[in-house]
């Protein structure tokens, strides 16, 4: 039987949007619908729209039906104030709202009004004034009034990172500035973006760094890309691993047989066969003494020490004394353990709040903990409560508000808002976007969310939903089909892929190993 999910997801649905900027209402998730809540988890708009984005200045865009799909926006007393038009739409940014009708994008102020004459092939989100765009197949950046601060010329284009943008040119890659100047030349296999002041970049199959005036700090001499986190590098010499610094001077010898990248001020290490942790300054923080410290995860980290596990946190304060078998960090402050061969979780605190009576405990969500027990699965709560009667033969991660069981080598779906489908499917995917794929014999179908199959399994081949439509396979060609399970774009084509911003990529024609690709629209045209 099923009992008290909602709750259990209610809970989830709150703490992932637990860092609420602004106190704009948040999104959550009842019975299939998105709504909103206040920043003290009040619901202010109940739950009716099958798609929406966060509020941005008591603003969000919302999807109301899929099958009619169109975007709106709506103020923070649930009123819209712009109607639904759009193929789609983003949040608004610096006071504009990227949108795309038949398969061309633009940019809308807050009355509703097209605030730019030409209209893009594809676009981004304004962000420090600018938005890329592309125009005429070629990558560029437009200001706040529309105009170029960078002329579309780039067949690939980066996003501005540390006020730096990656280049294509001629297989090479450099980055320009905001003014669209190239101020480190295209010269690199590869480049991976700016974080702390360096970014990496590849030449002839090896890794170094770059600074943002374009100095090689770290010449190309990595067998694999090498992070630089807190102002150190990870660096291996004849097995052995010290720490670089961002001028390629030795920071810390390479001494360690293990060592961890750096993160807030400490890094893990291995010396003579045990584990410790170390300061920037090659400092131990805590002498090296134990079989193992996993990584962090929330300022804790699993450890071992004479074959038994303990907790300790970032300073490394032991919160749990090594007694257990086995110590997996779960969600929340809460760890999993074994003991006499039996599972159960305590806090951080080293309380035990499930007994260790399961023969496994997993994660279905934060909340929500799968157990196994006489050799079958069910779901308990992280208060001990019983969800779903351990009867199935597997059940996966929560998804999307489901999760799916197996019994008896047949697959169905249990949600989290008391919706249960028959366990008759050979295959099933996980929900994405309101749907899922089931697959029955040799043929596709698709469920909605409240569990009904919206089609019958006659699909050779079948994709996710995106914006309200699914590329499907009949016969030896490609359509899509909307949210009803009506095909609404014939099966035309050789080759189909999901829906992006209003519009889809096809192939009309293969020659050989050629392919002939356009886009299309949602209404199947193509879109040039």
């Amino acid at each position: 039987m099923i009992k008290v999910l909602l709750p259990a997801l209610c809970l989830f649905v709150l703490q992932s949007y637990s860092q609420n900027r602004d106190n704009q209402p948040v999104p959550f998730e009842s019975h299939g619908k998105f709504g909103y809540v206040d920043a003290r988890g009040a619901e202010i708009i109940p739950a009716q729209y099958d798609e929406v984005t966060p509020f941005v200045d008591q603003i969000a865009a919302v999807v109301k039906d899929y099958k009619t799909y169109r975007w709106e926006f709506i103020n923070d007393t649930e009123r819209v104030v712009i109607p639904p038009r759009y193929d789609y739409a983003e949040p608004f940014a610096e006071g504009k709202a990227l949108i795309s009708i038949d398969g061309r994008s633009n940019y809308i102020g807050k009355d509703g009004r097209i605030l730019f004459l030409d209209w893009f092939e594809e676009a981004f989100s304004f962000d420090h004034g600018q938005a890329k765009v592309k125009h005429k197949q070629k990558y560029g950046y437009i200001n706040a009034n529309g105009s170029y601060d960078i002329k579309p010329k780039y067949d690939v284009l980066g996003d501005f990172q540390e006020g730096l943008a990656e280049v294509g040119i001629k297989d090479k890659w450099g980055f320009i500035n905001r003014k669209g100047e190239l101020v480190i030349d295209a010269k690199y296999d590869g480049v991976y973006g700016f974080k702390n002041g360096v970014c990496i970049f590849q030449n002839k199959g090896k890794y170094g760094l770059l600074n943002h005036a374009g100095k090689e700090i770290i010449p190309a001499v990595f067998d694999e890309a090498a992070e630089c986190n807190d102002g150190l590098v990870v660096k291996d010499s004849e097995g052995k691993k010290g720490f670089l610094d961002t001028m390629n001077k030795v920071a810390i010898p390479m001494i360690y047989e293990e060592a961890s990248n750096f993160s807030n001020g400490m890094a893990r290490v291995k010396i003579n066969d045990r584990w410790g942790l170390i300061n920037k300054k090659g400092n131990n923080i805590l002498p090296a003494k134990y079989d193992l410290i996993d990584d962090f995860i929330d300022g804790m980290a699993v450890f071992i020490s004479k074959e038994k596990y303990g907790l300790m946190d970032s300073t490394g304060t032991i919160l749990v004394e090594p007694a257990y078998d086995e110590l997996r960090y779960f969600a929340n402050g809460l760890s999993t353990f074994r003991e006499a061969n039996r599972w159960g979780m305590i806090r951080k605190n080293g309380v035990k709040i499930i007994e260790p009576k399961y023969d496994e405990l997993s994660e279905v969500n934060p909340t929500l903990v799968k157990v196994k027990t006489a050799g079958k699965y069910g779901i308990i709560n992280i208060m001990n409560m019983e969800i779903l009667r351990a009867e199935y033969d597997d059940i996966s991660k929560e998804t999307n508000g489901f999760v799916i069981v197996k019994q008896h080598n047949k697959y169905g779906y249990v949600s989290l808002f008391n919706v249960q489908t028959p366990i008759v499917y050979d295959e099933a995917m996980m929900f994405a976007n309101g749907f899922a794929r089931v697959r029955m014999g040799n043929r596709y179908a698709y469920l909605n969310r409240a569990g009904k199959q919206i089609t019958d399994a006659i699909f050779i081949e079948a994709k996710d939903f995106s914006e309200g439509l699914a590329a499907v396979r009949v016969g030896d060609k490609w359509g899509y089909i909307d949210a009803s399970g009506t095909v609404v774009i014939k099966p035309t084509y050789y080759k189909a892929f999901p829906f992006t911003k209003g519009k889809a990529v096809v192939v009309i024609d293969i020659q050989g190993n050629v392919e002939t690709v356009i886009d299309i629209n949602r209404s199947g045209k193509k879109v040039d």
